[in-house]
């Protein structure tokens, strides 16, 4: 975060949902033995370029495409020391406002 800011205080805006439905979301942000080499591969880290197809997004792309098949609305995997949720569609939640927080450095 800080390193896009440039030399502006950085802030976070934090968007506040209510659930309206439940989603049956598939749970991929275990702590898995460190020989899963599945679970890393779902895992790297990438930098995103404009125009360029990023190879670190097919499995998880393939991964998503599978459980869009079978049934399942979402995903919950794991962030840079948070976890993280994403639904198929924005119909589970609605909107109740957002707030913008300053983060001290």
């Amino acid at each position: 975060m800080y390193k896009h800011c440039g030399s502006k205080k950085p802030s976070v805006q934090i968007a506040k949902l209510k659930k309206c439905k439940e989603a049956r979301l598939i749970d991929l942000s275990q702590n898995v033995s460190k020989n899963n080499r599945f679970i890393d591969h779902l895992r790297f880290k990438v930098d995103n370029t404009p125009g360029k197809i990023v190879k670190e997004y097919l499995l998880p792309n393939f991964v998503a495409g599978c459980c869009k098949k079978v049934g399942i609305d979402g995903i919950k995997y794991q962030g840079d020391g948070y976890n993280c949720y994403v639904t198929w569609k924005d119909d589970y939640f609605s909107f109740e406002g957002n707030d913008i927080v300053e983060v001290e450095g």
